[in-house]
């Protein structure tokens, strides 16, 4: 029903009244051009392809319809989180989640009221949450699952570099590092390239290192998604 031969689609969801289909479009990339994703809207009716958010600078993922049809609920890597957003044809992305955490598996309730995700940060790993579709509060669901201590503690840095564009990123350290007792530094650059350092991992956990008495440096370098499309093509 849609071939974009400039682009890559996916993540099809159809509206409630299965009168139109939104999707994610990531064009093709080139060697001077990296990538760009977007939500379009395919209308059954007209067969006409529209975007749902136009000029929105961030990368919308896995899109979920609202029980009325009026709008769509996207997650999107932004400044070292990935939040919920709501969009809606002709008005401003609504930023639902304010916390420091990142959001999957995202699903609405029936009555349109309640958001159901799993969240996960370098703080707790994905776990259960219920969230207020009116105004963003989180609620942590009851799992009966201990959340061990943590070996350290999570500071958020930024910097500014040679070209004037912002580079931020997390620090998790150890126990009693300080200036007078200074830890030996990790530095973590991830790879993708287009991600960024934003979520709990059993594969790649720095916690793993902090125990050992490293400080550990996760940066979000160009490349990183949740800056903005300049921030990726600037190192592309």
């Amino acid at each position: 029903i849609v071939d974009d031969v400039d682009a890559d689609l996916g993540a099809p969801a159809i509206s409630p009244d299965g009168a139109s289909v939104v999707f994610v479009r990531e064009s093709l990339t080139t060697p001077e051009d990296a990538p760009r994703m977007t939500l379009q809207r395919y209308d059954f009716g007209t067969s006409s392809v529209v975007d749902v958010a136009p000029g929105w600078d961030r990368w919308p993922i896995d899109p979920v319809w609202l029980p009325d049809g009026s709008g769509v609920v996207v997650t999107a890597d932004d400044d070292g989180r990935s939040p919920i957003f709501v969009l809606r044809e002709g008005a401003e992305p609504r930023r639902l989640t304010n916390t420091n955490d990142a959001y999957t598996h995202v699903h609405v309730s029936s009555d349109g009221t309640r958001v159901l995700a799993l969240a996960a940060s370098y703080l707790a790993a994905p776990h259960p949450v219920s969230i207020d579709l009116s105004d963003g509060t989180v609620l942590d669901l009851d799992t009966s699952i201990d959340r061990c201590p943590l070996p350290g503690t999570l500071t958020e840095i930024d910097t500014v570099v040679d070209d004037g564009a912002r580079v931020r990123g997390w620090l998790a350290l150890p126990e009693g590092a300080s200036d007078a007792a200074p830890a030996p530094l990790l530095l973590w650059v991830h790879g993708g390239p287009l991600s960024s350092w934003n979520t709990w991992s059993w594969r790649w956990n720095p916690w793993l290192m902090v125990a050992r008495g490293y400080a550990v440096l996760l940066p979000d370098p160009a490349l990183s998604t949740g800056y903005g499309q300049e921030f990726v093509q600037r190192g592309w």
